[in-house]
């Protein structure tokens, strides 16, 4: 059976990191953590995170508005 969620701007769990904002749409319960979505709103001139690695799934960006560089083990990709 498929589940529906539906997530108002009001309703998404939201976590500050620093001066980024993420709400999160799916955090992976409905999928069997197969899919996730968040949203991040990255102010210009933030400081990156610390580089990280997720082993169990890839992840995918879509910047609408704005560039953000991304570090790839020792190359950055804009």
């Amino acid at each position: 059976m498929s589940h529906i969620k539906i997530v108002t701007p009001g309703t998404a769990e939201t976590i500050k990191l620093g001066s980024t904002t993420v709400r999160v749409l799916e955090d992976g319960r409905l999928t069997d953590n197969r899919i996730g979505a968040i949203v991040c709103t990255v102010p210009a001139q933030t400081k990156p995170l610390p580089q990280h690695l997720h082993r169990m799934h890839d992840e995918t960006f879509l910047v609408i508005q704005g560039t953000i560089r991304f570090a790839v083990n020792e190359e950055e990709q804009t």
